[in-house]
């Protein structure tokens, strides 16, 4: 199965050369704090830059639930700004919510799927309204801009979850930038860490064999097996008290992982599709790509979604789409209502009967929203071999529908 998910290969866990360094691959920066989750690191980010209940965050109206659950746990108030049909930041919208919002202390980016942001055009409307910029690298592990600045370098702060990228069990950094005044990290200890690290652990070792199988009765069983162990380590993750800090299982892990081979094999991938795809077939996300851009997946959306993904996986390609686990959040462009009252964004559900008639209106004609419902990634993992990624564009430019 051609998958964009992680795998963990035994000989990580035994090497006893520690010849790589994920530091490589970051930005160079000497304020910088690990901790054991990405949503762990957010909440010590919060707590370091002494954010409080009446300050606000702007930040994207799709959002995944490890961003969004800090923020509601720490009571942040936080606002939406509007981003373009290939979800990058709509510039004149983030002016406008800068211009028209009360107590803005930072505008939350995120560099989807490894694709960078307009960075320096954005910092310099944050510097315009004295806010801070949070860049939220953790699709972008070792990405860089076309100018070559690694994603995160520009920022005020910048944050990354390891499990995204690489086959650790834990693991997130928070870079702190231009001599930015913070308090340290107070890192936690919970009896549900190292569960969570156990069930992550498992899961990525059982990843190993399913790739390697075909669609059969035994991959479903090896399937639901791996789904149970994630679901598993998710809820354990949820429990645990934020931020605990990296395990030493990462950390070595972390060491003994081929960071060049990772950026080299999945640039080549990237190329090769991009190169390769019937662009009068699919509707690529983002149509151009940038050998600096290392990719977790590249986003196509299509009305026929679940009918290619489909096809795709009766064929051996698993496909993902960022659905479960993350928002839609109803955009507000002023921070008061009619009635006076202040506004938050709140996650809309088509299934939830309290979501208005309007608020649903207005989030079916949002470019997020219409990605959010279309959208699907093909996979370009180091794991995937040149003439995997051939046989995977062989099979996607055959596929009729």
């Amino acid at each position: 199965m051609l998958s964009y998910k992680r795998k963990l290969e035994l000989n990580l866990l035994r090497s006893k050369n520690r010849i790589h360094n994920i530091k490589d691959i970051l930005p160079a920066a000497d304020d910088y704090y690990f901790a054991g989750s990405g949503r762990g690191v957010m909440e010590g980010i919060i707590d370091a830059l002494g954010l409080t209940p009446s300050d606000k965050l702007l930040i994207p109206a799709m959002v995944p639930e490890g961003l969004i659950s800090p923020l509601r746990r720490k009571k942040i108030r936080t606002g939406c700004y509007k981003s373009s049909a290939h979800m990058s930041v709509d510039l004149e919208d983030l002016e406008n919510c800068l211009k028209n919002g009360d107590n803005i202390k930072g505008v939350v980016i995120i560099h989807f799927f490894g694709y960078p942001q307009d960075t320096p055009a954005i910092l310099k409307i944050c510097r315009k309204y004295d806010v801070l910029l949070l860049e939220d690298c953790a699709q972008a592990l070792g990405s860089k801009d076309r100018d070559g600045n690694v994603l995160g370098t520009l920022g005020d702060v910048a944050f990354y979850s390891l499990p995204k990228s690489i086959p650790v069990p834990d693991g997130a950094l928070a870079i702190f930038n231009h001599g930015l005044q913070h308090k340290p990290l107070k890192y936690r200890r919970s009896p549900f860490h190292w569960p969570a690290v156990a069930c992550h652990l498992m899961f990525l070792y059982l990843k190993k064999w399913e790739l390697k199988m075909t669609p059969s009765l035994l991959y479903k069983l090896v399937n639901n097996g791996s789904k149970l162990l994630y679901a598993g380590y998710y809820q354990c993750l949820r429990w645990t008290a934020k931020p605990t800090r990296i395990t030493r299982t990462s950390l070595h892990i972390a060491s003994a992982f081929d960071h060049r081979r990772y950026l080299e094999q999945r640039r080549a991938n990237a190329q090769y599709f991009y190169k390769h795809i019937d662009q009068n077939k699919y509707r690529l996300s983002q149509p151009d790509y940038h050998p600096s851009y290392i990719l977790t997946g590249i986003p196509i959306t299509s009305k026929n979604r679940d009918l290619i993904t489909s096809a795709l996986k009766n064929n051996g390609i698993e496909t993902l789409s960022y659905v479960k686990r993350w928002f839609l959040l109803h955009h507000h462009n002023n921070d008061k209502n009619e009635n006076g009252t202040n506004n938050r964004s709140e996650p809309i559900n088509e299934n939830n009967a309290n979501s208005s008639p309007e608020l649903l209106r207005e989030r079916k004609n949002a470019n997020e929203t219409t990605f959010y419902h279309s959208h699907y990634l093909v996979p370009v993992s180091e794991n995937i071999t040149n003439s995997q990624m051939q046989f995977l564009v062989e099979t996607m430019n055959r596929l009729s529908f």
